[in-house]
């Protein structure tokens, strides 16, 4: 990773804004537990990615999805109307393919991202401000952790938008020492 070329951001649970719930919206939480029983729903999304981003050579396929579940790194997978149409990934330390620990994490943090709501299924266009939302909501108020951290690519303005409508701040958190610079 470059650190020149994303931007980091952090959320404070006394910062975060929910959103009114919206019935035709759900999110299952899945670790290295029951993720099997999601099989079908996660190889849906690893194909909605491969439709939505089809540029994207590194994107994961389901083994690469088992792994990131046995290095103790969770998924919340998004629902509109019951059909998943999304996921969201975390971990409780800094770990940006999901498997490899770059940087530890204090108790009660959570390092997320991954955030993914595919454009080709029939969905609302507010679903990705929704499930953006939601899992935060999940990870301060279910999992018990009060700050969350992330990095956004720089080019992705419209994740940038989202993450701003949710009240994440821009904030430096990564070790230098561990990236390059362009």
């Amino acid at each position: 990773m470059n650190l020149s070329e994303v931007t980091q951001v952090r959320l404070l649970k006394e910062d975060f804004k929910k959103l009114p719930k919206k019935d035709h919206y759900k999110i299952i939480f899945l670790d290295k537990t029951n993720f099997i029983s999601y099989e079908v729903d996660l190889k849906k999304i690893i194909n909605h990615i491969k439709i939505d981003i089809p540029n994207w050579d590194e994107s994961p396929d389901y083994q690469t999805i088992t792994n990131r579940f046995k290095a103790d790194s969770h998924c919340l997978l998004f629902y509109y109307n019951n059909e998943c149409v999304g996921w969201n990934w975390g971990n409780k330390n800094v770990c940006f393919d999901w498997i490899n620990i770059y940087q530890i994490l204090q108790p009660h943090e959570a390092y997320v991202g991954g955030f993914f709501v595919t454009k080709s299924a029939n969905r609302p266009s507010d679903a990705g401000y929704y499930n953006y939302n939601m899992v935060i909501d999940y990870w301060f108020n279910n999992m018990g952790i009060n700050k969350i951290y992330g990095y956004v690519d720089s080019w992705n303005k419209a994740s940038i938008r989202i993450i701003l409508q949710n009240n994440v701040k821009f904030y430096d958190y990564l070790d230098k020492n561990l990236f390059s610079y362009a």
